[in-house]
């Protein structure tokens, strides 16, 4: 099996989400812990000052935001980088936010030269062909790759060619060099100085060079202690000095460590066949040859530039002609998980907690590692810039991190809404939600974005700040004017802060992510089926080019089972070996996720191990018998998987037969066939819709109530988080897991409400059925509270449109046209209500709209304004209005209406109705801001701030820059962008409802 995991604590106890008495006020303002985090990417380090780099904090601070990760000062000149960061920690004790230390893109610091027994190593080889019969004499054959690099020797090995497979390495996706594993020769010892003399036996041969060398990157190696051993011996003595531990005593919350960037041709480290022979029982050394995928783990060439098609299943450049390379990559993948683990995970967890830190690193991201290795860590952390906005890349760490007991599972969310930039200076508020709400609904519960822009610093990324000054809007570290070989001509990310006119909404932005990360932290997960897949591989990268753009991103492709509402996700043979992961009650892990069933799909390990390690396959026979419901997708492996394990084959196929024959195992040809399966095992979704729909669910639960969190994909591109053409709403009952009262939890405004109509069951852990109406984009949050009153009466429905529980505890009959209404109680009574005459609708027009035009300022990091007046009969997008064709900036538009007095009469209400509006919105109505209003149903209750008399609305629409940026001659890459459609478009409707109460009935 993989790394072993001992018991895992969870975060210490001063991260719980709130204490329950006093759920309400703290899901209202949730604490600074629970609260987003930022990044914050500074440029070269002498291109900061220190009043700029608190400014920027000041400014994260005041936008809501709980935390930021400050990057890069990690590599800049002692005495320099104590200075900024001291002024950076006491600037957020100040303003009581965290600024995390960050080991940027792990351990670039001045220890780590080529070479240096510290850093970054990889394997190369060279090939020379010798027929059989002949004698080679001369030099060991050099990498075919940089030869002149400084290189030391591994090893040199002989192969004999078998028939078939390509006549030389093509390096992309076509078929390998075959050979014979009966015929290998290991030469090594033969060989002196560089030369070998050998003669080869009949057949054809390839004599294999295999050379060690420095990536001659400015990375540790991440499979050594020594590597390790460096980089903390170098934050200790020059970082963490006794003031600077103070102020991280008292501000700071976790350790952040960015992605694996990984770089070279094949991953190494020194003492790799040694350790390899320990753990798998053969010496690694003759079969180097079919181990080259060349740059499988080059995060640059693998994944930002085309193809990015390189993964474990890609055809390596030599192979066995019998088929067992795979399984001897496998052992190499495993072997390097277990290094990673061992060396750099567990050693920086322990040393990140002895300086008042919880280790949050990106486990495995970007490397053909065990993405189990989540569970050793104390605070998880991915990203969806790899995939998308997936579900399945965030299913594939969280079963880790749960099973592991993390509370937190931290996504690195909308670095890219185009998966590989073109996005910058465009994303809206809808698309980053859009990015944070998919990797929710995948499991992950806090949100990080990605990233704030420093004001001011030079053109190119990286440079000294003597280089020629960034133009405006200012410095930003990934625009394609610097890398335009990697991001794209319009960079990477986007550059959030007081440069983007939507940045003053962001309050908004950040309490409704907080509310709902509180709602994702609260208790423990309880998720419907864990699907086994045993991959050394966590990228949604499309991996070939026959897989469709729907489902390159799916590592269990069917959606049928997501569509009926069932959650899952993946877990691996390490999770299987964690002392939680017993069967009680049915449940596998019954105090972690509570898996209802497991799903075995070896037809789907899409860049995975087609087999199962020995101890797994009983593992999952022990569990069957112990009252799990197991579902087999097709065929069962007949191996492990791994050549050092070949002799447990047998076992495997053993306790696979054996689980066959187990009562309440079932077998399905195709995936589409599981959910019938879960049906006929008992197993319901603890989230189930009407009729099969693209709304996702999470599920929470504590001793006090079961939290439900609802997103509603529909119309909204994955990839991109726009919307679609033709955008569906969801409007259904649902059946939710829990018993006692619903209440709705409003992320936008904080407030809390019961549902006034539902329905409850008791049978099967206790389910309640409610109606639900989600626009395309939409969340909901749901929390079903122990309810200590017996029986309780209740509304159960209503021909109304809408019900809610008046301040007495009555029902309050909504409808927006005039007539009598019927309420259906709990109890079997029902209750009339009549809705009186209503106003007519009201549309609002002529407007008056009042304009900010950002413009360039004297310098990088001012901006100038111009304002605009104009008066609109119509509304429309600004590009179809020509004095705003390419403006950005802030618009505000104001109508006036009168209401006359029959809006008042019998208590009638009244909503605001936007209609279609850009994105970033805020509302007045005589003078008062309404409470912020959910750009996916941009509708506001308006009844408390009318009138009777004359009335004055006012609507803020706040843009992103790209239709400035199109014009500027600074930026020529955006001419070729389309512009967006900002503004308020309409209609906009001052829409009347009644409301009659109810009493309930005895």
């Amino acid at each position: 099996m993989d790394a072993v995991h001992p018991t895992h604590p969870a975060d210490d106890p001063g991260e719980d989400p709130g204490p329950g008495a006093d759920l309400a006020r703290a899901f209202a303002a949730p604490a600074r812990d629970i609260r987003p985090k930022i990044y914050l990417f500074p440029p070269a380090v002498d291109a900061i000052g220190a009043a700029e780099l608190s400014r920027a904090i000041e400014q994260i601070a005041a936008a809501g935001f709980g935390g930021v990760n400050l990057f890069d000062l990690d590599i800049a000149p002692t005495a320099r980088r104590n200075d900024l960061l001291r002024s950076a920690l006491e600037t957020a004790r100040r303003v009581g936010i965290a600024v995390d230390p960050t080991i940027h893109n792990t351990a670039r610091f001045p220890e780590v030269t080529a070479d240096s027994g510290v850093d970054q190593q990889e394997i190369a080889y060279g090939t020379a062909a010798i027929g059989g019969g002949t004698v080679y004499s001369g030099p060991v054959p050099e990498p075919a790759t940089d030869p002149e690099r400084p290189r030391t020797l591994v090893a040199v090995v002989a192969a004999r060619r078998a028939a078939g497979g390509a006549d030389a390495p093509d390096g992309a996706d076509g078929a390998p060099v075959l050979l014979d594993r009966a015929g290998l020769a290991d030469l090594t010892k033969d060989a002196e100085d560089g030369r070998i003399t050998w003669t080869a036996p009949e057949g054809d041969w390839l004599l294999f060079g295999v050379w060690r060398r420095s990536t001659e990157s400015p990375y540790a190696d991440y499979f050594s202690a020594r590597g390790t051993d460096a980089m903390t011996a170098y934050w200790d003595e020059q970082v963490f000095t006794p003031e600077i531990q103070k102020l991280v005593d008292e501000v700071d919350d976790t350790l952040f460590e960015d992605s694996l960037h990984l770089q070279g041709y094949q991953l190494w480290t020194p003492d790799l066949l040694a350790e390899f022979e320990r753990r798998r029982g053969y010496s690694l050394r003759p079969y180097l040859p079919v181990v080259f995928i060349p740059h499988l783990n080059d995060w640059v060439a693998n994944t930002f530039r085309a193809p990015q098609t390189r993964h474990p299943d890609t055809p390596a450049d030599h192979d066995f002609a019998d088929g067992t390379g795979a399984r001897i990559r496998n052992d190499y993948y495993r072997t390097l998980s277990e290094l990673y683990e061992e060396h750099h995970l567990r050693p920086l967890n322990a040393w990140a907690r002895s300086h008042g830190l919880r280790y949050r690193p990106k486990p495995s991201y970007n490397a053909t590692l065990d993405i189990s290795a989540a569970a050793a860590v104390e605070v998880p952390n991915t990203e969806n810039f790899a995939m998308g906005n997936r579900l399945d890349g965030i299913r594939a760490i969280a079963g880790a991190a749960h099973m592991g007991r993390r509370r937190r599972l931290v996504v690195e969310t909308a670095p890219t809404t185009t998966r590989v930039g073109h996005d910058l200076y465009s994303t809206t508020w809808r698309q980053a939600l859009s990015a944070a709400h998919g990797a929710f609904a995948g499991g992950a519960n806090h949100a990080e974005l990605h990233s704030f822009a420093y004001p001011r610093g030079p053109r190119s990324f990286g440079v000294s700040a003597d280089g020629p000054e960034a133009d405006w809007p200012g410095f930003w570290s990934y625009m394609g004017t610097s890398m335009p070989d990697v991001v794209g001509p319009l960079g990477l990310a986007e550059a959030y802060g007081p440069r983007m006119p939507y940045w003053a909404h962001t309050p908004d932005v950040t309490a409704f992510l907080a509310r709902e990360q509180f709602v994702l932290q609260q208790g423990r997960p309880r998720v419907d089926v864990a699907v086994y897949r045993h991959s050394y591989w966590s990228h949604g990268f499309p991996y070939t080019a026959n897989h469709s753009a729907d489902d390159h991103f799916r590592w269990f492709t069917d959606t049928t089972m997501e569509r009926l509402g069932y959650t899952y996700e993946f877990i691996g043979p390490a999770l299987l070996d964690l002392p939680g992961a017993r069967v009680a009650g049915g449940r596998l892990d019954p105090e972690g996720p509570a898996y209802k069933a497991l799903v075995l799909d070896f037809a789907g390990q899409r860049a995975g191990v087609r087999g199962m390690p020995a101890a797994a396959a009983r593992a999952v026979l022990d569990h069957a018998r112990a009252g799990l419901p197991v579902i087999v997708v097709g065929e069962l492996p007949d191996s492990t998987g791994f050549f050092g394990d070949a002799g447990d084959d047998a076992d495997v196929r053993a306790a696979l037969a054996a689980l066959l024959a187990t009562p309440g195992v079932r077998r399905v040809a195709a995936e589409d066939a599981v959910p019938d399966a879960l049906a006929a095992a008992g197993v319901r979704p603890d989230f189930s819709p009407a009729a099969p729909s693209n709304v996702v669910g999470v599920h929470r639960a504590d001793d006090r109530a079961d939290f439900h969190f609802l997103y509603n994909q529909n119309g909204v591109n994955n990839m991109t988080g726009a919307p679609e053409p033709e955008p569906a709403p969801f409007d259904q009952t649902v059946a939710l897991a829990g018993s006692g009262r619903p209440y709705r939890l409003d992320a936008w405004t904080g407030a809390i409400e019961p549902v006034a109509a539902y329905r409850s069951d008791g049978t099967g852990g206790g389910r309640i059925t409610t109606r639900v109406r989600l626009a395309p984009g939409e969340t909901a949050l749901i929390a079903i509270v122990r309810d200590t009153v017996p029986d309780r009466v209740h509304a159960v429905e209503s021909t109304a449109d809408d019900l809610a529980v008046g301040s007495d505890g009555g029902v309050l009959v909504r409808a927006a046209a005039p007539g009598t209404h019927t309420v259906a109680f709990s109890n079997g009574r029902t209750a009339v209500a009549v809705v009186g005459a209503l106003p007519d609708v009201a549309t609002l027009s002529p407007w008056h709209l009042a304009v900010e035009d950002w413009l360039p300022g004297p310098d990088a990091a001012q901006t100038r304004v111009e304002r605009h007046e104009l008066r609109l009969d119509a509304l429309a997008p600004w590009p179809d209005i020509p004095e705003l064709r390419d403006v950005s900036g802030i618009g505000r538009y104001t109508a006036h209406v009168e209401l006359g007095a029959d809006w008042a009469r019998n208590g009638n209400r009244a909503r605001l109705d936007l209609g279609a509006v850009s994105d970033s919105v805020r509302v007045r109505i005589n003078g008062e801001l309404l409470p912020p209003v959910d750009p996916h149903r941009p509708v506001a209750e308006a009844t408390a701030y009318l009138r009777t008399g004359h009335n004055t609305v006012e609507i803020e629409i706040a843009t992103t820059l790209r239709n400035r940026l199109r014009t500027l001659d600074t930026h020529p890459a955006f001419a070729a962008a389309e512009r967006q459609p900002y503004g308020l478009v309409g209609p906009v409707l001052l829409v009347p409802y009644g409301e009659a109460a109810v009493g309930l009935p005895a």
